[in-house]
């Protein structure tokens, strides 16, 4: 039976290529045999063209020419800047899935590539070159420390690669050549020290003293305090200063005590700020210590129950906006943490870059930087619009004026017993425009 099958299988075919072959001979001796190998022909070439074409649409957006947009997070994961950057990363990501899981942008996908600067200046420029040369990247964000941020500037110039740092606001690297680095969620200290001059003005304080670091950083808000705070009617100020890294900070909170200071402003030194409040309060020394950026989490934990009345904070967010309690509540759901400042920052930035993608409709780095200083983008949790001068200086900045509660927070962070109270928001206050 299979012998039988076989044969007539093999006739079967013998049949239909003979057929063939006639059908040839046919189109080959006919005039019109020609006409119709060509329509034959061009048809097929048509269904190929239709072919390659959808694969191209499937595989590059039109106006993109990318699958993929690549953003870089380079952002201190290890050492004493790490819980602002894991914030930072985390909301980043938070923020990439929305958007892949609304259908990316033109049709590409988001993607994060990360890297740990370490809190090392060579660290942070060989990721930088990395995340550029070969990951491809459209736009780099998350540094925080001044020196690592000094140290980067110049190749992000010299690429042309949109550089939106998180919390660095050291005056120091900014100039008026300034075009691919923009600031983060603290503006620099310049405008810092702004708001906690109209602060001070607003609630009559006259006895402030300023306690910084000796590094960019701390000598930014340093400068800035003497030239805003020091010369505001009646009122004292005096500076004391430690080495970056120290703990015992004893020493330095006996000679603040002695001028019986009302404000004790401590960003100046944001390693060592909770433990100066903490043992400013355990030595008797009874002031409003105002913070900025802090880890909040970390704030109450050191301080438990003297974190009331005793504490502000300088914040970039607005925690009254429907936004952020909506966001804040994903956020904890995915990490079981508080979304601070850092996190709400890491999320617009994402959005930001996507944003400027999207309107351009290209992930050419310097079409994206343009967009970025060029065009205003207002989004609720912010209590400024993210606008910038022609030098990545904030051009519209104000800041918020928090103080610790008790109370229930509700989504945003069940576990917790406190709130944080907006009591106050400056006033709109002057861009800063770097020195020549």
């Amino acid at each position: 039976m299979k012998k039988s099958g076989v044969s007539r299988t093999t006739a079967l075919l013998s049949g239909v290529i003979v057929v063939l072959l006639i059908f040839v001979a046919i189109l080959a001796t006919n005039p019109m045999g020609t006409g119709t190998q060509q329509t034959i022909v061009t048809t097929v070439q048509r269904e190929v063209t239709r072919t390659v074409t959808m694969q191209v649409t499937a595989t590059a957006p039109p106006g993109l020419g990318a699958t993929t947009v690549k953003i870089g997070i380079l952002a201190p994961l290890t050492g004493p800047f790490a819980a602002w950057g894991t914030q930072y990363l985390e909301a980043a990501r938070l923020a990439v899935e929305e958007i892949n899981a609304a259908g990316g942008v033109h049709g590409a996908r988001v993607e994060l590539v990360v890297a740990d600067d370490r809190n090392d200046a060579r660290e942070a420029v060989a990721a930088f070159q990395k995340l550029v040369d070969v990951d491809k990247v459209v736009a780099v964000a998350g540094l925080i420390n001044s020196a690592l941020i000094s140290a980067v500037k110049p190749y992000a110039e010299q690429y042309k690669i949109p550089l939106i740092i998180n919390l660095g606001g050291s005056v120091a690297f900014s100039d008026l050549n300034m075009r691919y680095l923009f600031r983060g969620c603290n503006p620099n200290a310049d405008i810092l020290v702004k708001a906690t001059a109209d602060f001070i003005r607003e609630r009559g304080y006259k006895r402030v003293s300023v306690f910084i670091a000796s590094y960019e950083w701390g000598f930014s808000v340093r400068d800035a305090a003497v030239k805003y705070i020091g010369s505001l009617p009646g009122v004292t100020l005096t500076v004391e200063e430690s080495q970056l890294g120290a703990t015992e900070l004893t020493p330095h909170l006996r000679r603040i005590q002695a001028n019986n200071p009302e404000v004790i402003i401590t960003y100046g030194n944001p390693p060592a700020g909770i433990a100066l409040t903490k043992q400013g309060l355990e030595q008797g020394i009874r002031a409003l210590y105002i913070g900025g950026f802090y880890p909040i989490e970390q704030y109450v934990s050191t301080l438990g129950e003297q974190i009331y009345n005793n504490v502000v904070d300088l914040s970039c967010v607005d925690r009254n906006s429907r936004e952020y309690v909506s966001v804040a509540t994903k956020f904890y759901q995915r990490t079981n943490k508080y979304m601070e400042d850092s996190g709400v920052w890491g999320y617009i930035t994402v959005y930001r870059i996507v944003d400027a993608v999207k309107h351009t409709r290209s992930v050419d780095p310097s079409v994206i930087a343009d967009d970025i200083r060029s065009r205003k983008y207002r989004n609720p949790m912010l209590v400024f619009p993210m606008s910038y001068t022609e030098n990545g200086e904030w051009s519209e900045p104000r800041l918020a004026v928090l103080q610790f509660e008790r109370g229930d927070p509700g989504p945003v962070n069940p576990r917790a017993t406190w709130v944080l109270k907006q009591i106050y928001i400056t006033k709109p206050l002057t861009p800063f425009i770097p020195e020549k």
